[in-house]
């Protein structure tokens, strides 16, 4: 590999283009090899079993059950080198997820975490060795926000940019097929957020990229959307994919003039306030939305033919954070996604509210919520609640938090994408909320259901047969609320009409190229409660739920810029904005120029029209 990186960067110098900073992609959109074929690599077994050794594990943890057995029948045990021998990676099995679960946690945590995360290090340090200054890497492997088919979830990507293996993200990091397993352009925006919070360890350069083929079925309106949600979040580049002009090639857009009309207006629209986006920072949330790696692995352990053919395989709750993160914005608050290795490693010291999505964690990310719930942050747990360990074991830490004494989660279903399996999904249940905010709301049930019998904990919301669905609870200076479903499902679900999905570019009598806009608004309100509760600052409101606003930071520390996204699909005569940000000097929109405000008592207030995008530019 080091040859060939060398020869690759002398071959640029004999051209006089090393100075370009190059951007590399070290693999093409896959990830590590797996368990199956690396367990056959003697090289790499002795890696894994070092790995081992350096957690503290001994080898009769780990060695299958039936070898245990064997050596115990014949009485003679052998010698800890001995046994140590007998160590090979696990073959990552539902029948090994069973019968010996540290095997299977471990094997999954070494592929993915280590072994990958490894290896992408060592090609990134060869990589800055030969080329010129400012070359950045990426591991051109993705992780769809659907989290289709747990296979695909074979790349951790927090621990790749926390160990700096990469040093950007995928120009196709989150790909967001325009299919049954997505949503809509808003999508762009939980990539943007995904790809912030990736960064924040090293500063890793983000990169924008969406498909933009129309013979695929996405169309203008979708392009430009999801480009404007990713330039909010950050990004520093935009790909589109795939925009070749020939008539042979794969995805060409040679016969979609509006197409090419689309990518001429997005990057016309940017480049008028490209001054102010390079070198914008956005300003971090105050509510984070969790990310479980620990649940990623113990999805895996579902069998594969447990789901029917074309499924969408277990991507339960990574649907959910993605469902979830919409109901966060259009409750008009910014969120950041956070790993569970954040968790421990203490960023929940700078956010007000965390989101749980999951029902496995690691008990030292357990006991860092205890801890930070104690100070007087507030927990949210969808159904799962983190009540399982990295070994698929009971655990405790969150029960006294929650205020329950004991917990049952039924799992209905392991695959739900909107398009498809949601659309004719029935609900196995509602709850029915009685405290006095979400009075007469309603949340619908759909594919998880948990039960609760509580301790401390005050029943907010029961079950139409009465049983416990969802309870809040004081501890120490904090609140932890648990809801027995997944309420982004349930937020989604009223979007999506009945009509079948197709292949047509841009009919709007199929769901391809549909965008959703119909939210449950009671559900908006009940996710949205506990922000309510925090008293988490909204520092933009406008009176639209749907148009996204976001705060960036110029480089020049008197200027702020704030792209606003309409996803709402209607142009907006008169969007009133209020902005609770003091110091305000003058207000400037990209579309109507000066803009006139009333100052209030905590920023400022005033109207505009709004069709697709804008960025106001804010002085102090």
């Amino acid at each position: 590999l080091e040859a060939r990186y060398k020869k690759v960067a002398d071959n640029l110098k004999k051209e006089g283009l090393w100075d370009i900073q190059q951007n590399i992609k070290l693999i093409e959109e896959t990830g590590p090899p797996s368990l199956s074929t690396l367990r056959t690599w003697p090289v790499i077994n002795q890696k894994f079993r070092d790995y081992l050794k350096e957690k503290g594990i001994k080898p009769e943890e780990v060695i299958p059950p039936e070898e245990l057995r064997k050596i115990v029948s014949s009485g003679n045990v052998p010698s800890e080198e001995k046994l140590w021998k007998m160590v090979k990676i696990g073959k990552g099995t539902p029948e090994e997820a069973i019968t010996n679960p540290k095997l299977f946690y471990y094997s999954y945590e070494f592929q993915r975490a280590h072994l990958f995360v490894e290896v992408n290090k060592k090609a990134t340090e060869l990589i800055e060795r030969y080329f010129s200054p400012g070359v950045r890497t990426n591991s051109g492997s993705a992780y769809p926000p659907a989290g289709q088919m747990a296979a695909l979830r074979s790349v951790a990507l927090f621990p790749l940019f926390k160990n700096r293996a990469v040093t950007s993200t995928n120009e196709g990091m989150s790909i967001t097929l325009m299919d049954a397993s997505g949503i809509g352009p808003e999508t762009g925006s939980y990539d943007g957020a995904l790809a912030r919070s990736l960064s924040k360890y090293h500063d890793a350069m983000i990169q924008g990229g969406q498909f933009a083929c129309a013979i695929r079925g996405y169309t203008p309106l979708y392009t430009k959307l999801y480009s404007y949600s990713l330039i909010a979040h950050g990004a520093q580049t935009l790909g589109f994919w795939n925009f070749y002009g020939f008539s042979m090639c794969e995805d060409t857009n040679i016969g979609h003039p509006e197409m090419m009309k689309a990518v001429k207006e997005i990057s016309y629209t940017v480049g008028d306030v490209e001054e102010y986006l390079i070198g914008a920072k956005v300003k971090p949330a105050k509510v984070a939305l969790g990310w479980s790696s620990t649940t990623d692995i113990w999805d895996a352990s579902i069998p594969e033919e447990a789901f029917p053919p074309f499924s969408a395989g277990n991507n339960i709750y990574p649907m959910e954070r993605h469902c979830l993160y919409y109901a966060l914005r259009h409750n008009q608050i910014p969120v950041d996604i956070l790993s569970e290795e954040d968790l421990i490693d203490g960023y929940l010291k700078n956010y007000k509210v965390y989101y749980l999505v999951g029902d496995h964690l690691r008990k030292e990310a357990a006991e860092a919520i205890r801890d930070w719930v104690k100070e007087g942050g507030i927990l949210v747990s969808v159904a799962g609640g983190g009540l399982y360990d990295n070994f698929n074991r009971p655990l405790d830490t969150l029960k006294d938090v929650y205020g329950i004494k004991d917990a049952k989660l039924k799992k209905i279903t392991n695959w739900m994408r909107p398009k498809v399996e949601l659309l004719h999904a029935k609900p196995i249940d509602t709850i029915s909320f009685s405290n006095s905010e979400l009075k007469g709301l309603k949340l619908d049930a759909y594919a998880y259901k948990q039960t609760f019998t509580p301790s401390t904990g005050k029943v907010i919301g029961k079950y139409e047969y009465g049983k416990p669905a969802a309870l809040i609870n004081n501890y120490g200076k904090g609140k932890a609320i648990i809801i027995g479903t997944l309420p982004g499902f349930a937020y989604i679900k009223p979007s999506i009409p009945m009509l079948p999905y197709g292949r047509s570019t841009y009919s709007k009598d199929e769901l391809t190229s549909f965008i959703p806009t119909d939210y449950s608004n009671d559900v908006r309100k009940i996710v949205g409660f506990p922000i309510n509760l925090a008293r988490v600052v909204k520092e933009v409101e406008t009176s639209e739920p749907l148009v996204e606003a976001t705060i960036m930071q110029c480089k020049d520390k008197n200027t702020i810029l704030i792209p606003l996204v309409n996803y709402s699909l209607k142009d907006i005569s008169a969007l009133k904005i209020k902005l609770n940000i003091k110091g305000i000097k003058s207000i400037k929109s990209q579309k109507q120029g000066e803009i006139k405000y009333e100052q209030t008592k905590d920023g400022v207030t005033f109207t505009l029209s709004l069709k697709l995008v804008d960025f106001l530019i804010l002085k102090r």
